[in-house]
């Protein structure tokens, strides 16, 4: 593991990293299963709480904020199969309620709330399908999806967000040309090309910070990455942002105030891989990244939303990579600074 950096302050913190390695094993006694599947004790950490778990445990899905609820599709249940199932979570009342399934149960998708409706692209329903291009609409108020025009490449592993009205789909593993910036205007049901992301990347974190879109860290070739790669939307071009300390991917991500923060993450390798707590924080002020409060429970693979200045983190796998078949997490982390 990298040696974990200062934070402001110039005192070194340390603390206990959990990680997670070693082969899936299978079991046949119930009383071994059991142990398997069990989630690990949440630490405390400062400025987290624990709120309502989802009603199923799924990992390897995306959230999006609607109407001041919190709406999750799709992912990965059991060993693994995908899921079409949505739910949505009321932060006032601290109830998640089901409803309408998407026409297609979807894992590694991306999911954009515009104007009052929500949107999920790409992703896959097998395991080993290639990435998918579908486009589904979801109507709150009629509880119904809608097919929308597909994205003009599949994706898988991706991330999207809103800008200004449009969707940008950046990076994740591709069917047919390199990852071009794909931009989506939900009115006009069309799609056009960006400028392609100079470091190809899946299983990342974007968000929409300081007026451009961020792309952080994630992996390629199965091998981790620290990069970050900055687009302007109003240019079409990308820039070289500041490396992130700790390389994983599978992390979950949010704007609170004028800090951009990642949280948890994986090495998926089998044998040597790890689940990681890791929260870090990038600050313009310092241009640099700091250490923040660990993740109370190690994850990869959550959904992540920004609430009302705080970071919710959805659901995501205890263990890494293939392993996450036994380690599905139902629970819900918020982070408020």
């Amino acid at each position: 593991m990298p040696d974990r950096k200062r934070n402001g302050r110039g005192k070194r913190l340390t603390r206990r990293r959990l990680l997670y390695a070693g082969g899936v094993v299978a079991a046949a006694a119930a009383g071994v299963g059991w142990w398997l599947m069990r989630s690990p004790s949440a630490a405390e950490s400062e400025g987290w709480s624990e709120v309502a778990s989802m009603p199923e445990a799924r990992g390897e899905m995306k959230a999006a904020v609607l109407n001041d609820e919190i709406y999750v599709p799709g992912g990965f249940t059991g060993r693994p199969n995908p899921t079409a199932k949505l739910e949505k979570y009321d932060p006032d009342a601290d109830v998640w309620t089901e409803h309408a399934p998407m026409p297609l149960a979807r894992n590694h998708h991306s999911t954009v709330a515009v104007d009052g409706r929500l949107f999920v692209m790409g992703g896959n329903t097998d395991f080993e399908d290639p990435p998918g291009d579908e486009v589904f609409e979801y109507d709150p108020d009629a509880d119904e999806w809608n097919e929308r025009e597909p994205m003009p490449d599949g994706r898988w592993g991706h991330e999207a967000v809103e800008y200004d009205g449009r969707i940008y789909v950046v990076g994740g593993v591709y069917t047919e040309r390199p990852p071009d910036v794909l931009v989506y205007d939900p009115d006009a049901d069309d799609w056009e090309r960006g400028a392609a992301i100079p470091v190809e990347t899946e299983h990342h974190a974007v968000e929409v910070y300081n007026g451009e879109i961020w792309a952080v860290s994630g992996r390629w070739a199965g091998e981790n990455l620290s990069d970050v790669s900055v687009y302007s939307p109003e240019n079409d071009e990308w820039r070289e942002g500041p490396s992130v300390p700790t390389e994983r991917s599978g992390t979950a991500g949010a704007v609170l105030g004028d800090s951009l923060h990642l949280a948890g993450g994986e090495n998926p390798d089998t044998t040597d891989g790890w689940v990681s707590d890791a929260h870090e924080a990038y600050r313009p002020d310092t241009d640099d990244w700091v250490e923040e409060a660990p993740l109370p429970l190690p994850l990869h693979g959550s959904a992540s939303v920004e609430h009302d200045g705080s970071m919710y983190v959805i659901g995501g796998a205890w263990r890494q990579g293939l392993q996450s078949v036994t380690a599905w997490s139902d629970r819900v982390f918020v982070f408020e600074p």
